[in-house]
């Protein structure tokens, strides 16, 4: 974990990184198959970690959990099991876990695809370099707003993303054959997923 974590911070480019990401955003959508959105997104996360970021599992949980909760509120389909007035619809159930996982996905594929060392040519690649540099600061921060003391916790977490955007030294500036292989064995994963659910649509 830790070799392959070195490989993809500091041998691969973020430009090819970010490429990589948007491939596999694509195959992710392609994806008809829901327990094999399931394993894309499992993949996603493991992704995510591998380029250093910081994952609360029970987190995303609650955020698949409550989307389904909210689609299940809409009967639709044949009715799984009736919990007192409140029917579980089959339906209502998929769609609650497809848009949950869907959405977990695309949060794990953007923390594995943006990076604080984007480069952008030109003045408006400076600036969107800089919005994605804000925005990779702050999801990997370890700091959260406190209810207690709101203000005062936004503006650590504030203060926390403005030291941590200058670019690291060691930022590679071209990808590695290991790099590019890494990369390369990451989209061959998800378009065999992907494949194999337009192949066996049973699944």
């Amino acid at each position: 974990m830790n070799k392959l974590q070195t490989i993809l911070l500091h041998e691969t480019h973020p430009i090819e990184a970010l490429f990589t990401g948007i491939l596999v955003f694509l195959l992710f959508l392609a994806q008809p198959s829901l327990p094999l959105r399931a394993v894309h997104t499992g993949i996603l996360a493991f992704m995510a970690v591998l380029s250093g970021k910081r994952l609360k599992t029970g987190y995303f949980i609650l955020f698949v959990g409550g989307i389904t909760f909210f689609q299940l509120l809409i009967p639709r389909g044949k009715v799984l099991l009736e919990l007192g007035p409140f029917p579980v619809t089959e339906e209502a159930l998929l769609v609650g876990l497809e848009k949950g996982l869907t959405l977990c996905g695309l949060i794990f594929l953007s923390l594995f695809s943006v990076r604080k060392d984007l480069p952008l040519p030109g003045r408006l690649g400076t600036y969107f370099s800089r919005v994605f540099g804000y925005y990779a600061a702050l999801m990997s921060t370890r700091d959260r707003i406190s209810l207690r003391h709101p203000l005062e916790s936004i503006d650590r977490i504030l203060l926390h993303t403005a030291s941590s955007l200058p670019p690291s030294p060691d930022a590679p500036t071209r990808s590695t054959l290991r790099g590019r292989m890494l990369l390369a064995i990451l989209i061959l994963f998800h378009t065999a997923l992907t494949s194999l659910g337009w192949i066996i649509p049973e699944i």
